[in-house]
C-alpha cells in the first residue's frame, strides 16, 4: 500500500472525525460546502502537515461506501476551478491535490489539502449558492471534529495564531527569513543594504570581503562568463538577523551587470558536476526574492553557445536532497573516482546534465519531500 493509502486507512480506523480529516458520504452538491469544508481544514492550526477531505465514507456509521456507484461529481480541475471563483481574498486559496485511493476493495477520492502558511484562508466578498452562504472577511476552521458554523467565526486564539504563523512568528528564524523573502514587496530594495519593512531586524546586507566567482566553473562559460569584462561582478550577501549573520548567499551579477541571479550549488555527476537549486533553501528563497524584484527570473533562459548554434539553458531546481538523488539515479551518473579537470569536457558533461535533467523532468520522476511556493 502506499503511504497515503496507510494514512486514509488508518484514519478509517479510529471510528472518528478529528481536526484534519474530514469524511463525506459522497462529492458535495452545493459547492459552497465544498469550499466551507475545504477552508476548515486549510486553517487548522494545530495539525502540522496535510489535511484530507476523504470521499466515500459514511461520516456517522465510518462504513466505507466507496464512489463505484456514484458518478464522481468533481475533478480534480473541477475543484480548483471552484475555489479560485469563490473570491478568497488576495486570491490566496488551499492548495488541494484530488487522490484516487482503495480501502477495503473500495475506490475513495481524497481531497489532499497542503499546509502552507497562508493562514487564514477567508473569502473577500461573499459566496452563495442554493441558499447557503459563507460570508466574506469570516475566518472559519475547525475544532475537534467539528466545522465552525456558517453564521459563526473561529475563536480569537485560533485566529491569532493563525496570523503568527503566516507572519513566521511560531518558525525558527532561518525558516522565518525564507517567508519573508517571498513578500519582496514588503522590502527596502537598496543596493548595499535592504531590510524587511515590517520586521527591520530582517535585513541583507552586501559583505565587503571580496569572494569572486570561479568564472572558469562550466555553467559561466556562456552568457556570463562571456561579458565579464563588461561588467560582471560576484560577492555574498548576509541575511542577517539584528547583528547576527545567518547565512551568505553569493550572488552574481551578468550581462553588463543588468542580471543577477544566487550561484547555484553543485554535486558529482560522473566525473563532472550537476549544478542546481534546492527548492526548500534559503538560497532559492533569495532567488525568487530577486525574480520577484527584477520582475523576471534571471536564472533561467541563460545563452550558451553549443558548436555554431547560440542555446539558453536554465539552473535545474531540484525539490530537495531526495528530488537530487533521484535525478542522480535516473541518469545513472554516481561520482567517479577521477575527476575531469578539461574545461572542453567538463562543459560537454554538464550540458549532458542538462539535457538528462530535462529527461528526467519529462518523465515526471519526482523524489522525497513537498514542494513550497
Amino acid at each position: 500500500m502506499s503511504d497515503l493509502q496507510n494514512k486514509i486507512a488508518e484514519l478509517i480506523s479510529l471510528n472518528k472525525e478529528g481536526e484534519y480529516w474530514d469524511f463525506k458520504l459522497k462529492h458535495h452538491e452545493n459547492p459552497v460546502d465544498l469550499v466551507l469544508d475545504i477552508i476548515c481544514l486549510a486553517n487548522t492550526v494545530r495539525h502540522k502537515g496535510n489535511r484530507f477531505l476523504i470521499l466515500g465514507v459514511d461520516p456517522i456509521s465510518y462504513e466505507i461506501k466507496g464512489l463505484e456507484e456514484t458518478t464522481p461529481v468533481r475533478t480534480q480541475a473541477d475543484i480548483i476551478t471552484t475555489l479560485r471563483n469563490a473570491g478568497f481574498a488576495n486570491q490566496s486559496f488551499p492548495d488541494i491535490t484530488l487522490e484516487n485511493v482503495c480501502v477495503a476493495s473500495h475506490t475513495l477520492h481524497v481531497v489532499v489539502i497542503s499546509d502552507k502558511h497562508q493562514k487564514p484562508y477567508y473569502l473577500g466578498k461573499d459566496y452563495a449558492k442554493n441558499g447557503t452562504l459563507i460570508r466574506a472577511g469570516v475566518v472559519y476552521s475547525r475544532t475537534a471534529d467539528t466545522n465552525t458554523p456558517k453564521d459563526s467565526t473561529a475563536t480569537p486564539n485560533d485566529i491569532e495564531l493563525m496570523w503568527q504563523e503566516r507572519f513566521g512568528l511560531t518558525l525558527p528564524i532561518f525558516e522565518r527569513f525564507k517567508i519573508y523573502l517571498k513578500d519582496h514587496k514588503s522590502w527596502n530594495a537598496e543596493e548595499y543594504v535592504s531590510y524587511y519593512t515590517l520586521m527591520p531586524e530582517f535585513s541583507i546586507r552586501c559583505d565587503d570581503a571580496d569572494y569572486s566567482l570561479d568564472y572558469t566553473q562550466e555553467w559561466t562559460r556562456g552568457e556570463i562568463g562571456s561579458h565579464y569584462a563588461s561588467g560582471n561582478n560576484a560577492h555574498y550577501m548576509n541575511a542577517c538577523y539584528h547583528q547576527t549573520v545567518i547565512a551568505k548567499i553569493h550572488l552574481v551579477g551578468f550581462d553588463g551587470g543588468k542580471k543577477h541571479i544566487v550561484a547555484p550549488d553543485w554535486s558529482p555527476y560522473g566525473s563532472g558536476r550537476i549544478y542546481y537549486y534546492l527548492q526548500d533553501s534559503l538560497e532559492y528563497a533569495y532567488q525568487m526574492h530577486l525574480a520577484g524584484r527584477y520582475g523576471e527570473d534571471h536564472s533561467q533562459q541563460i545563452c550558451y553557445t553549443s558548436g555554431n548554434y547560440l542555446n539558453t539553458f536554465s539552473i535545474p531546481l531540484f525539490r530537495d536532497k531526495g528530488d537530487l538523488a533521484s535525478f542522480i539515479s535516473y541518469a545513472q551518473k554516481p561520482a567517479t573516482d577521477r575527476s575531469e579537470t578539461n574545461k572542453e569536457e567538463q562543459t560537454k558533461i554538464f550540458y549532458e546534465a542538462l539535457e538528462a535533467y530535462n529527461r528526467f523532468r519529462a518523465s515526471g520522476a519526482v523524489g522525497s519531500g513537498e514542494v513550497t511556493t
